[in-house]
């Protein structure tokens, strides 16, 4: 699993004639920023994927070099569907490398109208309330593998 966690100033992208891509575990434009995977499972999401973007000033704005689904499985942590998208986002950037001077032109911008944002987790991010199970069995399930390995899911005793 990679993670940056900021922005790469203009300057030094500059640096690079053609720019500098990312592989990104979500379908951009929705849930850009650090936690795709795990909003996507606490969400009930059945599908995600791989979006390899070229960065632009804006976190995870850039446009799509390419795009590739994958099936959100009902025993998915937040570790295991990392591992597989991350793997995927590696094959894919090895077939995006070999056509990446050649299809600037192709770049297809993102939709910032459906752009959905996620945020930082913190080990709170992982407290469940044993007294308002209002939220269903579902959520809590979904909650369990969100956030598998961390922050993990606790409470406090009633």
């Amino acid at each position: 699993m990679a993670d940056f966690g900021i922005l790469i100033p203009q300057q030094m992208m500059n640096v690079f004639p053609y720019g500098i891509i990312n592989i990104h575990p979500s379908l951009l434009p929705k849930y850009r920023g650090p936690t795709p995977v795990q909003s996507a499972i606490l969400n009930g999401d059945g599908e995600t994927g791989v979006t390899i973007i070229k960065l632009d000033k804006y976190l995870d704005h850039g446009p799509v070099v390419a795009q590739v689904e994958e099936e959100i499985k009902d025993n998915d942590t937040a570790k295991s569907l990392y591992e597989r998208l991350f793997k995927i986002g590696g094959e894919l950037l090895i077939k995006t490398l070999a056509r990446y001077e050649n299809v600037q032109e192709l770049f297809i911008p993102q939709n910032h109208e459906h752009a959905t944002f996620t945020k930082a987790l913190t080990r709170d991010d992982g407290y469940y309330d044993l007294q308002s199970i209002s939220s269903g069995r579902g959520f809590f399930e979904r909650m369990v593998r969100a956030y598998y390995p961390w922050p993990g899911v606790w409470s406090k005793a009633v």
